[in-house]
């Protein structure tokens, strides 16, 4: 009996796909049934295995799920998660971004009613009824924030102040390409390099210079020169691309009672070719803007 099993054993075997276990010899009883109750069931012994295995294979395939077409598109984690805060039902809370303006807002109006300070980036938001709702901002460097409201009853009014992680960066992509504006009106690279840094200093978007909607992941250059900085805890504030040149601009201040100087020559290395800065020596308190400029798309 035993040889019988291993004979029936490796003639299927043989006849299975590679992808496809051995299957154990009850496995193979199973799937044997039903051609033993048919009539001159002793020749199905001699073509038996080529039977089971087509058997095991259309069981097998049949449990199998069929496959999906890759979906262009995927939900990121980061995605997934809101910032959630208690509110009280009834009463106006202040919702506003350290260094940044709110300069949109999107929400159901059947439960939320918000006024907006277009001045100061401001939201003043009041739930008509407890429970929870959805806000999506958008900021003025190009940001998305979801937050979910949560109106509870006896609650005294809430100012929520929104920051960064720290050594977080906005880091994404924009839809529009570089490779769209208008060639710079510039005659030479120092020229060109003065341009991006002038419109990121100006804050103002013009045919060849686009402040982008977030910021491309650092280059391993920009990134050795934030840890350079790293004392003066650098913050990523905006991006800004034209057809040959990217700017980064970096906001820095000095948390230590010692002033602290910035040496340019240390961080325009690798693939920084030019660096801006509007002080190089702060104090206590004192913050400054630093502009790196590495080649960009149509350099």
């Amino acid at each position: 009996m035993t040889a019988l099993r291993s004979f029936f054993l490796r003639g299927v075997r043989a006849l299975l796909p590679q992808r496809f276990p051995t299957p154990s010899f009850r496995t193979l009883m199973t799937h044997l049934k039903p051609f033993l109750k048919k009539p001159a069931a002793s020749v199905l012994f001699v073509i038996f295995p080529g039977l089971l295995a087509q058997s095991f294979i259309d069981s097998a395939e049949a449990r199998e799920p069929a496959p999906q077409a890759e979906a262009p598109y995927f939900r990121t984690e980061a995605s997934r998660r809101m910032l959630r805060y208690d509110v009280p039902t009834g009463k106006t809370s202040r919702i506003a971004v350290q260094e940044d303006r709110i300069v949109s807002a999107v929400y159901d109006r059947a439960l939320l009613s918000i006024q907006t300070n277009s001045q100061l980036g401001e939201l003043y938001v009041q739930p008509h009824m407890a429970g929870e709702a959805a806000v999506y901002l958008s900021t003025e460097s190009g940001n998305s924030i979801s937050i979910l409201l949560n109106a509870e009853e006896d609650m005294d009014p809430q100012t929520i102040i929104l920051s960064k992680s720290p050594g977080a960066f906005a880091v994404g992509t924009d839809t529009r390409s570089p490779r769209m504006l208008a060639p710079m009106p510039a005659a030479d690279y120092e020229a060109a390099v003065k341009r991006i840094i002038r419109q990121a200093v100006l804050n103002e978007e013009t045919p060849d210079v686009m402040k982008r909607g977030a910021c491309p992941k650092p280059s391993v250059s920009l990134e050795t020169a934030i840890l350079a900085l790293q004392s003066l805890k650098p913050k990523l504030t905006a991006c800004w691309s034209s057809m040959g040149f990217n700017a980064t601009v970096l906001r820095v201040t000095n948390t230590r009672l010692a002033r602290q100087s910035i040496d340019e020559s240390v961080l325009t290395r690798g693939t920084i070719l030019a660096t801006a800065i509007d002080r190089d020596e702060l104090s206590l308190g004192a913050s400054a803007s630093l502009i790196f400029v590495e080649a960009g798309s149509g350099s």
